[in-house]
C-alpha cells in the first residue's frame, strides 16, 4: 500500500454508512463494510505501481462494479 491514494465519493459513504446501519452492530459494522469493499484490491495493490490511484463510488460499494486504479495522470512538460 505503498504511496498509494484511496478517495471515496459523498454517494460511496452514502452507501457505506447504510450498509453498516442494516447491519446493526455500531462501529464493527462499519469497519466490515470497508473491509469488504477494499478486499480484493489490498490482495492487488502490492504488484500496483507506487502512487496509484484508487475512488471507490456507490458502483463499487454496492458491488456492480470493481475497484481498480485510476488513470495515470499526464506528466505536464516545463519549459
Amino acid at each position: 500500500m505503498e504511496n498509494a491514494e484511496l478517495g471515496f465519493t459523498e454517494t460511496a459513504l452514502r452507501s457505506i454508512s447504510e450498509r453498516a446501519i442494516e447491519k446493526d452492530t455500531g462501529a464493527r459494522a462499519l469497519r466490515s463494510v470497508i473491509e469488504e469493499v477494499m478486499l480484493d484490491i489490498m490482495f492487488e495493490l502490492p504488484d500496483q505501481p507506487a502512487g496509484s490511484r484508487y475512488l471507490v463510488n456507490e458502483d463499487i460499494v454496492l458491488g456492480r462494479q470493481q475497484l481498480v486504479p485510476l488513470p495515470a495522470e499526464p506528466k505536464t512538460k516545463t519549459a
